[in-house]
């Protein structure tokens, strides 16, 4: 009784204190190896947005512990641009990849009604500035958008103005 108790609590405070679900909080983490590998995000959040993250092989040096967050909430936009999907993206032994990896970003149809689609742009959060990514694909028809350079871990976000 006790243990499904303590298993109670935690989910009744999360349902009081408004998460819609439980992959609203929780991180996912994957091990990525020097053989690199594709880590797709476990959260898929309000209109549908999800990542994927493609890391070629000799991107790292050792195993590493990668971890996806969803973020909701990000400081000043650029421009007052609409944030359509937000990750962030950390590891245990490394701040940037030896190679560029590819990153896509599913934002979701939802969260683009109303919205011009050649306003939608790729950004990384820079010390606190959002950095725009040269070298970014919009494919509309599957609202997702990729950029082929990444080397720095950090947060990434979708924009549209």
């Amino acid at each position: 009784m006790k243990l499904y108790l303590l298993f109670i609590f935690p989910l009744l405070t999360l349902v009081i204190s408004g998460c819609s679900t439980l992959t609203d909080f929780l991180p996912s983490v994957q091990t990525l190896t020097p053989s690199g590998g594709t880590f797709t995000s476990d959260a898929v959040i309000t209109g549908g947005s999800s990542s994927t993250l493609t890391v070629p092989a000799n991107a790292v040096y050792a195993p590493t512990a990668l971890t996806f967050s969803v973020v909701t909430s990000v400081p000043s936009p650029p421009n007052n641009a609409t944030l359509l999907a937000a990750y962030s993206f950390s590891a245990t032994s490394a701040t940037s990849f030896l190679l560029p990896a590819t990153l896509q970003i599913t934002y979701g149809a939802n969260s683009v009604f109303a919205t011009n689609y050649s306003s939608i742009q790729l950004y990384l959060l820079n010390n606190g500035s959002w950095q725009l990514l040269n070298g970014t694909t919009l494919n509309a028809a599957n609202f997702s958008i990729t950029n082929s350079n990444v080397i720095t871990l950090g947060t990434y976000a979708v924009f549209a103005s």
